[in-house]
C-alpha cells in the first residue's frame, strides 16, 4: 500500500479503496474523488457504492460537522461533499441515494456545519436530488422533516429561513432559494403546494426576498416568480 502523502486509487480495487479511508485526510479524499469523476458509470462505481462507499463519505462528513472544527477538518469536509457530489453525478450514484433515503437525511445533517461552503453545496445537492426524480423529490421532504426533528424546529421549513436571516453571501442564499423553489414546484396537488406557499409566507419569505440582494444576483433571475 502507498503512502498517504503519495496516495493514487488509480489502480487500487473498490475494496481496498474503503479500506483506505479508514484513514482520513486531505489528501486521501482529493485522490478519491479523482478517481470517482474517472468512472462515474463503471463496475468499480457500482462495487463502491454496494460495499458502502456513499454511506462511509456520509457519515465522515456528520463526524466532522458534530464536533468543534478546525482549519484542518473544514479542507477535509470540503472534499468529503466534493466526493459526495461527483457520486450523485453518476446515474448509479442517485439511483443509490433514491433507494436509501436515509442517506439524504445523513447529507442534510452536513447543514449543522459552520462552513458556508459546504451547507451551500449541501443546498445545491438537494435540489439536483429533488429533481433527479419524483422518488428524489419525496427523498428531499423525508430529509427536510427528519432535520425539522433533529434540530427542534417549531415549522417544516424554519431552519431555511434562519440561514436566509444569518447569512449576506449571495451565492449561499441563492442556493437556498433555488431548492426552496424546488420544493414548491416539486408538488403536482395545487393544495397541497398552495399549502407550502402559505407556510413560507408565513415566515416572511417575501420580506426577506424584496429586503434582501437576492432579486439583484444574475444567477437566481427567477426569485421574483418564486410565488406564482
Amino acid at each position: 500500500m502507498k503512502l498517504i502523502s503519495q496516495v493514487d486509487f488509480e489502480n487500487c480495487d473498490p475494496k481496498t479503496c474503503l479500506s483506505m479511508l479508514k484513514m482520513p485526510s486531505l489528501k486521501m479524499y482529493v485522490a478519491l474523488n479523482k478517481k470517482l469523476k474517472s468512472c462515474r458509470q463503471s463496475v468499480w462505481m457500482k462495487e463502491f457504492l454496494e460495499l458502502g462507499g456513499l454511506a462511509i463519505l456520509l457519515e465522515g462528513v456528520n463526524t466532522i460537522t458534530g464536533k468543534k472544527v478546525q482549519l484542518s477538518d473544514a479542507l477535509v469536509l470540503i472534499e468529503y461533499v466534493a466526493c459526495i457530489k461527483t457520486v450523485m453525478n453518476s446515474s448509479i450514484g442517485l439511483r443509490v441515494i433514491t433507494n436509501n433515503k436515509e442517506y439524504s437525511q445523513k447529507l442534510i445533517k452536513a447543514l449543522d456545519s459552520n462552513n458556508t461552503t459546504v451547507k451551500k453545496q449541501i443546498f445545491d445537492l438537494l435540489s439536483g436530488l429533488r429533481l433527479s426524480s419524483e422518488k428524489g423529490f419525496e427523498c428531499c421532504i423525508e430529509a427536510v422533516n427528519s432535520y425539522k426533528t433533529i434540530s427542534s424546529n417549531q415549522y417544516l421549513f424554519n431552519f431555511m429561513m434562519n440561514e436566509l436571516k444569518n447569512h449576506s453571501v449571495s451565492d449561499y442564499s441563492c442556493s437556498i432559494m433555488s431548492f426552496i423553489n424546488c420544493i414548491i414546484h416539486g408538488v403536482d396537488d395545487l393544495a397541497e403546494r398552495m399549502k407550502i406557499k402559505k407556510e413560507f409566507i408565513g415566515l416572511n419569505l417575501l420580506d426577506m426576498i424584496c429586503g434582501s440582494s437576492i432579486t439583484r444576483t444574475s444567477r437566481y433571475s427567477s426569485t421574483s416568480s418564486l410565488m406564482k
